[in-house]
């Protein structure tokens, strides 16, 4: 069940920093003497009012400041859009794929960890044509992949991988575009549902009690929950996951 609080996103001084979009609401989040979170309108953010907005975050250490789901959005689509306009700047198809997946990257951790609407997902869409595109033009082995991805133990980076993997081998297989965009798509979607492991688990060091791998084992069917819910990808999609 979403709440109103899940669209909504901790806000930082290095995201207001660096977004290139401006009039966008901060609110800071107020609960009532029932329980309930509201989030209120506190200023409007402008680059000519990012100082002004910065000191106060500044100057209210036990506050946190919020922005919604909407402007998240908006912030990765001018992002998206400054790609595709500087892709051709970029020298050689490796780089291209690199900052392609840089993105794709960032884009899965907001859910991950940042935000718990699902919706910042579909701003992936243009990226995965780029990504098909990219690896068409340049014959990328799987070894050239391997390259380009990162390693390490977040979720984000394996979800990633796995899509960047699967999408590479229809492409060997030379499958057709929706077929390929599909294979991206449930590759990297069928682990967020790792996203409801409780930390203490998925960060646990020593071996897993049975019942906390039971817990583990449940992410499959969330995953498919969620994109379910989304109303918006495939049933080939929710059936990798």
């Amino acid at each position: 069940m979403i709440r109103s609080s899940d669209y909504y996103r901790k806000v930082t001084p290095d995201f207001l920093c660096k977004t290139g979009i401006s009039g966008f609401k901060v609110y800071t989040k107020m609960i009532e003497d029932s329980g309930v979170e509201r989030f209120v309108h506190d200023a409007t953010y402008s680059s000519t009012a990012r100082q002004e907005i910065l000191d106060m975050m500044a100057s209210y250490e036990d506050r946190d400041f919020f922005i919604h789901e909407d402007t998240l959005i908006q912030h990765y689509h001018h992002l998206v859009k400054k790609l595709q306009g500087n892709l051709g700047k970029l020298e050689g198809g490796q780089e291209r794929l690199k900052a392609i997946y840089l993105l794709t990257e960032e884009i899965m951790r907001e859910y991950l960890e940042r935000i718990d609407s699902p919706n910042i997902l579909r701003v992936q869409e243009d990226l995965i044509n780029m990504l098909d595109q990219c690896l068409i033009e340049n014959n990328f082995t799987f070894t050239d992949i391997f390259k380009t991805t990162n390693k390490d133990f977040n979720v984000h980076t394996h979800c990633v991988n796995v899509g960047l993997y699967c999408m590479v081998l229809g492409t060997a297989f030379q499958m057709d575009a929706p077929t390929r965009r599909d294979l991206f798509l449930g590759g990297m979607l069928s682990d967020i549902g790792k996203k409801f492991i409780p930390d203490e688990i998925k960060l646990k060091k020593e071996k897993l009690t049975l019942e906390e791998f039971k817990e583990v084992r449940k992410h499959p069917a969330a995953s498919r929950m969620v994109l379910n819910d989304m109303k918006h990808y495939s049933e080939d999609v929710l059936q990798m996951a």
